[in-house]
């Protein structure tokens, strides 16, 4: 509790600070790299295994999806976007090899 609550921070976890800190900016970036991971991973399985169910349903899947994720549903239309920019068009028609 002291660690955590004392206004100084001990010198062997100065470097690590600086890592999470709030202000570096490379820390701020890899939210929205993991989240896009993770969109792509959920979406291309969404497709794969309900694409009869989830037809004409984009709306809402956006918008469950960003509850998760915390974010609106244009953030996860944004990112569908950039993932298929990345991927190509028929990046949901290719397996996943495991």
């Amino acid at each position: 509790d002291d660690a955590l609550h004392s206004g100084e921070s001990p010198e062997h976890l100065n470097e690590w600070l600086d890592i999470v800190s709030a202000g570096n900016t490379a820390k701020n970036k890899m939210d929205p790299f993991a989240r896009t991971f993770e969109l792509q991973h959920y979406w291309r399985i969404l497709h794969q295994r309900h694409a009869s169910s989830i037809s004409r349903k984009i709306g809402n899947c956006q918008s469950v999806l960003a509850s998760i994720f915390e974010v609106s549903p244009n953030q996860i239309k944004h990112d569908l976007t950039e993932i298929r920019g990345r991927l190509g068009d028929h990046w949901l028609e290719r397996m996943c090899r495991v």
